[in-house]
């Protein structure tokens, strides 16, 4: 988790696919004083970091055997942990329906079995994904709901719904100005707790946020995602390296600048040597337009 939280999600995977080796059958059900099943925790951090990376086959299969053996076991909040990595790894892909199905049942599942410092973390993705379904005000209200709990618990990971959060979500509802003091608070709040792969993520909002102003800030939003996009090459974050090259090449199509078209190629060919085939479409249908 040290690694992941940090960004060195090849280091992240590597130590949880030796956890995974190391917890086989019954030991993989057992908890060890964690609140999840240890298999179950081993399979989540191994799904969440191969997703950044963009090995969704492998982040996959970690999610589903962690899905497994929390079911087996119907253990509640292994449960609604696994759930939550195998909609990460659906949303991070780009299949949001699948990654709402999921998460939906999590979610339902947290409120039933009172398992609130899962609420928030399942939220998070939940919402994001109801966003990009065009579902951007429930979207909105969830992170509410979820700012909400992680304040009267005093869980942190509210810091970053109340700000990039919920931005993302005023974004995809349409309301770009509404975003921008939250993008930009994201982006200083990542900066404050060092976490490299949460500031590459902030940047890539705040250049996205910037870029879709009604009066366009070209330096804001050519910064925030220059930035963000040298931060994912250097971590390995390959979808997010294919967002920022296509938020670029739809900021330089804005501005008729020529570097949009090597931009917009960048981010298909990351998005189909990835298997992303919804972002891939939308590069293509920006190529042809």
């Amino acid at each position: 988790m040290a690694h992941y939280r940090l960004g060195r999600f090849a280091q992240a995977a590597e130590l949880a696919r030796a956890n995974v080796a190391a917890l086989p059958g019954a030991l993989g059900r057992e908890r060890f004083g964690m609140a999840p099943l240890s298999g179950v925790y081993a399979r989540t951090i191994l799904a969440w970091a191969l997703a950044e990376l963009g090995a969704f086959a492998e982040a996959t299969v970690a999610a589903e055997e962690g899905v497994r053996i929390a079911e087996e076991a119907n253990h509640a909040h292994s449960i609604c942990f696994a759930g939550q990595a195998a909609g990460v790894v659906h949303l991070r892909r780009g299949d949001f329906a699948r990654a709402i199905a999921v998460l939906e049942r999590a979610l339902a599942l947290c409120e039933r079995a009172d398992v609130p410092l899962l609420f928030a973390l399942i939220a998070s993705p939940l919402a994001m994904a109801l966003g990009q379904a065009g579902r951007a005000d429930e979207a909105v209200a969830l992170l509410e709901r979820g700012i909400a709990r992680a304040v009267a618990i005093g869980d942190p990971f509210g810091h970053w719904l109340r700000t990039g959060g919920l931005a993302e979500a005023l974004l995809l509802a349409g309301k770009p100005a509404e975003a921008l003091p939250l993008a930009r608070l994201a982006v200083q709040t990542t900066r404050y707790i060092k976490t490299r792969s949460g500031e590459a993520s902030a940047l890539w909002l705040l250049g996205e946020v910037a870029r879709q102003q009604a009066e366009l800030d070209r330096e804001e939003s050519e910064g925030s995602l220059r930035a963000a996009l040298a931060i994912a090459e250097e971590l390995g974050m390959r979808p997010l390296a294919g967002h920022a090259h296509l938020s670029l090449a739809r900021l330089y199509r804005r501005t008729g600048a020529a570097a949009a078209a090597e931009h917009l190629g960048a981010a298909a060919a990351l998005y189909r040597a990835l298997d992303m085939p919804a972002w891939l479409a939308e590069a293509e249908r920006l190529r042809a337009a």
